[in-house]
C-alpha cells in the first residue's frame, strides 16, 4: 500500500489543492492551468511554472 506521506497531488486549481489536502497529501500547483484565483494565492505546498520543474519540486517536498 502507498502511504499518503509518499504521495503528492499535482493540479492546476484550488479544487485540486483542496482535494489533496483533504486526503492528507502535499500538493504541487501548476501555474499554467485555468484558475479564477491567482495561483500565487492558492495555498499549495509548491508552485511550479513549467512541467520541467516537477522533479525538483518533488525532491524539495521529500526533503521536508
Amino acid at each position: 500500500a502507498i502511504h499518503p506521506t509518499d504521495t503528492i497531488m499535482v493540479g492546476d486549481s484550488i479544487h485540486d489543492v483542496e482535494a489533496g489536502q483533504a486526503a492528507g497529501l502535499k500538493t504541487i500547483l501548476v501555474s499554467y492551468g485555468y484558475s479564477r484565483i491567482p495561483h500565487v494565492e492558492i495555498p499549495a505546498t509548491a508552485l511550479i511554472h513549467d512541467f520541467a520543474e516537477l522533479p525538483q519540486a518533488i525532491e524539495e517536498i521529500r526533503k521536508k
